[in-house]
């Protein structure tokens, strides 16, 4: 379970950004981050990145969602 965050939101690019204060089952140090980018009405990007004790974000999976 992670307990996120509201780290940064950009009400003209439509991005949310939460950063992990709260991780479990993962190494001490490390931080998770997930970002959703509102594209349109029906579509957002979701990318969920890690970063490992003094590493820079590294993506781990990025999903788009589109209602039909």
């Amino acid at each position: 379970m992670n307990q996120y965050v509201l780290e940064d939101w950009d009400s003209f690019s439509k991005k949310l950004v939460f950063r992990t204060e709260a991780v479990e089952n993962i190494p001490p140090d490390w931080q998770a981050r997930t970002t959703y980018e509102i594209l349109g009405k029906n579509e957002f990007r979701e990318t969920f990145d890690l970063a490992g004790p003094s590493r820079e974000w590294s993506c781990f999976i990025t999903n788009e969602f589109k209602r039909e």
